[in-house]
């Protein structure tokens, strides 16, 4: 096996070769200035060392923690659904399945809290329809019931996996062992992101484990489960149907377009 120390030296220079070669802008603002974000500091003579800085992943949890923190069942408005759009796949209105939704939702944290290993979830609908929204109150509700919840938006945990590559040479990493062995899992925005097959595999271990050790797994995605097979294999999408419930949201207008509108009408 190549010693640490030889494929640190390897990662170092690879990272020199790239930044010489893909010389960044001036005016790119970094979240750390000593490291432009790559956790390692080239030095002069060609070696390296580990950033001191944890700055990007603390405001990312700090974020995530501001979020949850507003996330409660209540915020869960059944107002933005119309009852007079029909869904033509399911056949009912825009309100009955933001209705049937809140229920899965509701009835999944239930279970958990019983400690039943029923189905988990798969949130699925279009951009803006309350999707993650709905994942939020279910981790916070879970939270309160002393549950240990793992959220991860997925795009952020492909880079936080892609960012692990010469570390799996090594034995797995920590990030992959906390999304297989969380208590239980969120994984949000599970959607059309650039999957190598490195990637699919990896998610695919995630999800397989959590499958053959009943562990409670909630996704939220802007596809329904085969449209996702092209982007994350049929292999995921198939144990995802095994171990999930499909859970459908429908809006005509981004909540979030709603939201503004009501409060620029209140400034008038």
């Amino acid at each position: 096996m190549e010693p640490v120390g030889s494929i640190l030296q390897k990662r170092i220079r690879e990272l020199g070769a790239y930044i010489n070669k893909n010389k960044q802008p001036k005016e790119i603002k970094y979240k750390c200035e000593l490291c432009q974000d790559r956790g390692i500091i080239l030095l002069d003579d060609s070696t390296g060392k580990v950033c001191d800085c944890t700055g990007f992943q603390k405001e990312r949890q700090d974020h995530l923690f501001r979020f949850l923190a507003e996330a409660d069942w209540e915020n869960f408005d059944l107002s933005f659904y119309r009852s007079d759009k029909i869904e033509p796949g399911s056949k009912l209105a825009y309100r009955q399945l933001a209705e049937q939704a809140l229920s899965s939702a509701r009835d999944f944290v239930n279970q958990v809290v019983q400690g039943c290993a029923g189905d988990g979830l798969v949130i699925y609908g279009p951009v803006g329809s309350g999707k993650t929204l709905l994942a939020a109150c279910i981790a916070r509700d879970l939270i309160r019931h002393g549950k240990n919840v793992v959220f991860l938006i997925v795009p952020e945990l492909l880079d936080d996996i892609k960012a692990t590559f010469y570390d799996d040479e090594n034995g797995e990493s920590k990030i992959m062992i906390q999304a297989k062995q969380a208590e239980i899992l969120i994984l949000d925005d599970l959607g059309a992101h650039n999957y190598s097959e490195w990637v699919r595999n990896k998610l695919y271990s995630i999800i397989n484990y959590r499958l053959l050790n009943h562990l409670p797994t909630v996704v939220t995605t802007n596809f329904t489960l085969p449209e996702l097979d092209k982007y994350i294999g049929e292999r995921t999408t198939s144990r995802l149907v095994q171990m999930c419930k499909g859970v459908k949201l429908a809006v005509d207008l981004d909540i979030r377009y709603q939201i503004r509108r009501i409060k620029e009408r209140k400034k008038r």
